[in-house]
């Protein structure tokens, strides 16, 4: 018995004995310590006066049960201490087996009962934050079998955003099986439910696009284990899905537009210059070489302009001619960075165009000009020279011989510039017939090795085209002789001057090439113009009636010069 009384005494929890009517028989010093130590306790009705007033009707209410034989388990109140603070107290009571006696056991468990408070505050205030959540959530428990086997899922808990995206409420949803609220998904998710809960690996389903009873549209889904299930969260992005479907169709169309378009599209960097990106015209107009330096351009005009409108700007075309283009665009931003998207239109040949629209009005002028003013030169002329090679035969005269011979090599001179003056004419009479190129050349090349011999000039011939072309012989002769003096007297003695045909594409062409040093920059676009010579004694006719001649013939005359020389082709 005294095992049993050093039990009683040595134990942490609190212990009452007390009778059928209510007497305290006993009780141990644990008790006693929370007890006021100025008070008597006799009765359990003294007990009663140190229990919160806010539990007191309930204590009393388990007291008269236990009293009256009935057994209690962990009921709790709260108890004042010694100290005034109260204390929670839990307790246990049970009767003795003949009815006669009530053992009460406690224990201080305010401890206890504040970390519990504190997890339901915690735990109400996630499911606030849960419940207040844009994205949806969830949580689930697994069903087994009796093997141990998933067979299904609880739903544990949903979160508002939950129930709004699938039209049911909490009490709807907690306590339901999935696949009585999912049957038309439950069974294509059901693996990753599986796979999630066994394994313990998170797995994210983007873009899932679900079509069930309870929800539709397209979803971005996360799940992750949770106890003996998982957790997902997940959120609506149809809009957003609809978004991008839109954004890559108008970048498609973009695309389309930038890179298939006919005129040149581009994109340069606004912080250096860089050309980033260009179409296919623009790659096959612009030399390679070039793009950089065009780039560096554009940069320049559009800092001082910001959007440009039909701003024309020169640049190198992919066969090395010096082209023109009206550019427009303006600037845009691209993530972080500022880039100028622009396009621009090559009007290389329409500037072409123009300045031989006013070449054309120059040789109007001259043919409207060139047959009356001719007639009314030559006849004076005529006149001037019968007299002078009348003195010429005259005794007196005889020692001014060589005076009246210059006067009329001059007037021959004056004679020939005149015939060059109406070869400009547009409504000369033309003789055209189908000959060899070839031919012309070889009855012509005595000449032409006879004029060269004079400035020590060596003439090489490559004659390859051998197919007949419809012309003016004489024109051609003088189209011909034009070319060869122009070559002969741009080039120093021991130059070699080449003529060659060949035949290309259906086209018969003549070149005419030189060693001289070339004609300057400044006067490639006005070599064709009448009365524009770079030489002291020329006229400026010689090549404005070739081009004259070329116009009449159909073919079209060009040329390439630099420091080592010039070659002049004409195509028929």
């Amino acid at each position: 018995m005294d095992h049993y009384k050093n039990l009683f005494e040595l134990s942490f929890d609190m212990m009452v004995i007390l009778d059928r009517c209510g007497n305290v028989i006993d009780s141990n010093s644990a008790f006693k310590k929370v007890l006021d130590p100025e008070k008597n306790y006799v009765l359990v009705d003294d007990f009663l006066d140190n229990v919160h007033p806010g539990d007191a009707e309930y204590v009393r209410r388990m007291t008269d049960l236990i009293l009256g034989g009935e057994q209690a388990t962990d009921y709790k109140f709260r108890y004042r201490m010694p100290d005034g603070k109260y204390a929670w107290t839990q307790w246990n009571a049970t009767k003795s087996k003949d009815s006669q006696y009530f053992y009460f056991v406690g224990r201080d468990v305010t401890e206890h009962q504040e970390f519990e408070a504190n997890l339901i505050k915690q735990e109400t205030w996630y499911r606030n934050c849960l419940d207040q959540l844009i994205d949806c959530f969830g949580y689930y428990s697994a069903i087994r079998d009796d093997d141990g086997n998933i067979v299904d899922f609880r739903i544990e808990y949903v979160n508002e955003a939950s129930c709004r995206t699938n039209h049911y409420t909490k009490e709807q949803a907690v306590g339901s099986r999935l696949s009585e609220l999912f049957p038309g998904s439950v069974d294509e998710l059901f693996p990753i439910f599986r796979h999630v809960t066994e394994t313990g690996e998170t797995v994210l389903k983007r873009s899932y696009i679900y079509n069930d009873i309870s929800m539709s549209g397209v979803y971005d889904i996360q799940y992750y284990k949770m106890g003996d299930g998982f957790a997902n969260s997940w959120h609506n992005v149809t809009e957003q899905a609809k978004t991008q479907e839109h954004l890559q169709e108008s970048n498609m169309r973009f695309a389309s537009a930038f890179y298939t378009n006919a005129t040149m599209n581009f994109i340069v960097d606004m912080s250096d210059g860089t050309v980033t990106d260009t179409n296919d015209k623009f790659q096959c107009t612009v030399s390679s070489e070039h793009q950089a330096k065009l780039g560096q351009d554009i940069l320049k005009v559009v800092r001082m302009k910001r959007v440009l409108k039909n701003h024309e700007l020169s640049f190198l075309k992919t066969n090395g001619e010096l082209g023109s283009g009206m550019f427009s665009g303006e600037p845009v931003r691209m993530g972080d960075k500022e880039y100028f998207l622009g396009f621009a239109t090559d009007v290389t040949d329409l500037r072409k165009a123009e300045k031989n629209l006013v070449l054309l009005d120059k040789y109007n002028l001259l043919s409207s000009m060139a047959a009356s003013i001719a007639h009314e030169v030559r006849n004076p002329m005529t006149t001037i020279k019968g007299f002078l090679q009348l003195m010429g035969k005259n005794q007196s005269f005889q020692t001014r011989q060589e005076i009246v011979s210059l006067m009329i090599s001059e007037l021959d001179r004056a004679n020939g510039i005149i015939s060059e003056y109406l070869s400009l004419a547009s409504t000369r009479f033309v003789s055209k017939e189908y000959l060899q190129l070839n031919q012309i050349i070889e009855q012509l090349l005595p000449l032409l090795e006879a004029d060269a011999a004079v400035y020590g000039i060596e003439v090489a011939v490559d004659l390859q085209a051998d197919k007949p072309i419809f012309v003016d012989q004489k024109e051609i002769r003088q189209l011909l002789l034009n070319l060869t003096r122009n070559a002969i007297q741009a080039m120093n003695k021991g130059g070699v001057l080449t003529i060659r045909t060949s035949k290309v594409d259906g086209f018969v062409n003549l070149e005419v090439i030189d060693q001289g040093h070339g004609i300057p920059k400044e006067a490639h676009d006005l070599v064709f113009t009448p009365f524009y010579t770079t030489k002291d004694n020329g006229t400026g006719l010689g090549l404005a009636v070739c081009r004259s001649i070329a116009d009449h013939h159909g073919a079209t005359i060009h040329f390439d010069s630099d420091a080592s020389g010039t070659r002049v082709r004409v195509e028929f």
